[in-house]
Formats: C-alpha cells, sequence, structure tokens
C-alpha cells in the first residue's frame, strides 16, 4: 500500500523533534560533567591552598562549593575560622606591654595557641613558636610568684605571732602589705586585708593604748551597734577580761541569730513567726 504524501511533513517534523530532545539531552549531560569536573578542580585548588597556608583563597574557594564536595569543604572553612580565631585571641595576650602580663593571662594564650596547633601543626602565623614565647614570658612570673608567696608566710606568720601577744602595730606593719599585694592571702585562718585593718583599729584605739586591752573599746563599738567592729575587738582582748569578753560575744552571736532567722521567716511571707524572732532579739 502505498504511503500518504499528507503525512510526510508530520513524520519530518517528528523526526526533527526526536533528533533535537537527544541534542538538547547530550548536551545537558555534557555540561553536568563539565560542572562537575570544574567543581572538583576547584576544589582541588583550595585544599592545595590550605596545605600550602593561603587560608584567604582557600576560604573563598571552600565557600563556593555546592556539589559533592560541600560537606568536605564546609569542614575545611570551619577549621580556618577556628584556627585564626585561636591565633588572634593568643595574639592579643602576647601584645601586651610587660606590666599588663600575668600568669593567667599567658595560660589563656597558650591554651588558644595549643588549639590553633592542633587544627594545623604548621599552620600560619607559627602557633609552635607562639606557645614557645608565651611559656618564655610566663616562667620569669612564676618565679615571681613563688618568692612573692614565701615572703607572704613569712609576714603572715609574724602578723599572727604580734597579734597573739597584743603588738597591734607590729602585727600591722606585717600584715598589712599583705593585704596591699595579696588581700585575699589567709593569715592565720583570716584574710590579710581583714588583719590589716583589725590591727589598725586595735593600735589606735585609746583602750588598748591605755589598758593594754580592747574590752573598753568593744563595748563602745557593741553600744553603738557597730557589732562587727565590736566582735573583732571582743576577741582580741587579754586573758584577764576574756570571761566579760565571752558574754558580750554571746549576746551578738544571738542578736545575729534571731535577726538571721526573722530576716529568712519575712522572705517566706510568715509575718507572724518573723514578729516573733525580731521580739526575742
Amino acid at each position: 500500500m502505498a504511503s500518504d504524501p499528507t503525512n510526510l511533513p508530520v513524520k519530518l517534523i517528528s523526526l526533527r523533534t526526536i533528533l533535537l530532545a537527544t541534542a538538547i539531552s547530550a548536551f545537558c549531560f555534557a555540561l553536568l560533567g563539565f560542572s562537575q569536573n570544574n567543581e572538583d578542580q576547584v576544589f582541588e585548588q583550595a585544599v592545595q591552598a590550605y596545605n600550602h597556608n593561603d587560608f584567604t583563597d582557600a576560604l573563598k574557594s571552600f565557600e563556593t562549593i555546592t556539589g559533592a564536595h560541600a560537606e568536605e569543604a564546609k569542614q575545611y572553612a570551619n577549621k580556618i575560622k577556628a584556627y585564626r580565631e585561636a591565633m588572634t585571641l593568643g595574639e592579643s595576650v602576647l601584645n601586651r606591654t610587660p606590666d599588663e602580663l600575668d600568669l593567667r593571662s599567658l595560660d589563656y594564650a597558650i591554651k588558644k595557641f595549643e588549639e590553633a596547633f592542633s587544627i594545623k601543626s604548621d599552620g600560619p602565623r607559627d602557633p609552635k613558636g607562639k606557645i614557645e614565647k608565651a611559656k618564655t614570658l610566663k616562667a620569669p612570673l612564676e618565679q615571681q610568684g613563688s618568692t612573692s608567696e614565701a615572703w607572704e608566710k613569712e609576714f603572715c606568720q609574724k602578723a599572727v605571732e604580734a597579734a597573739s601577744a597584743h603588738r597591734y602595730k607590729e602585727a600591722a606593719l606585717y600584715s598589712c602589705p599583705v593585704a596591699n599585694d595579696s588581700p585575699g592571702f589567709l593569715c592565720g585562718g583570716d584574710e590579710a586585708v581583714h588583719l590589716c585593718q583589725q590591727m589598725r583599729e586595735l593600735a589606735e584605739s585609746p583602750a588598748v593604748e591605755k589598758s593594754g586591752s580592747s574590752l573598753q573599746a568593744a563595748i563602745a563599738a557593741y553600744e553603738s551597734n557597730n557589732f562587727d567592729r565590736a566582735n573583732k575587738l571582743l576577741q582580741a582582748v587579754d586573758e584577764s577580761h576574756q570571761g566579760e569578753a565571752r558574754q558580750y560575744l554571746q549576746r551578738i552571736a544571738s542578736y545575729q541569730f534571731f535577726m538571721k532567722q526573722a530576716q529568712e521567716s519575712l522572705r517566706s511571707l510568715k509575718y507572724d513567726q518573723a514578729r516573733a524572732k525580731l521580739i526575742s532579739a
């Protein structure tokens, strides 16, 4: 049977469409292959830049990758950022003037440089060298710290001995220099700053100068409701007045106990109980 000549143009159009679709598909596959190959090349170049410590170019390239290497590129980018931050923080300490450096800040700098070193041991800005530099700066400060602690202990011991013998001016002379350098340094169980203040008050007390006892000054402080001062003075009286001093100490302790109970009751909205505590005080 002869073919219908009127269907020829339709067949030709269909053939052209098939050929065009095939060409487009082939072009797209080729384009995708080129894109993947190009991304592989960019990733390899970025890794090479990272290995050669060219962090600026490496980071720019890693942040453009979105294909198969996207996750790995993100990890590299995070490493670069963490490395830079650690080095910057550590260097900010080393850039301080010598009188601004202390053991705590240098320990912090060493820690940051070690973090950078753990990310890339041969990284830019020489983390290993910075660790050694920070340790070198730290060594004399450690020596000074041990020497300082030695004289502080010696001065505190002499201050406590002088206070026990009621030589309050001498005790102040030994405890106050320690308080100036290390206020929280313990002298006989008390902080140096508190011992210094107490010894100065006792040394300047007229009652101490006249009778060798702080009882009169303690009673005066008690009657004026200065219980902190009274407490310190009562604990420093000589043996002949310790019995009377204990009575005042018990009164202060009782008062402070009931006041504390009253405050706790008020915070708990127990008004009746608080009122009873205040009356007892």
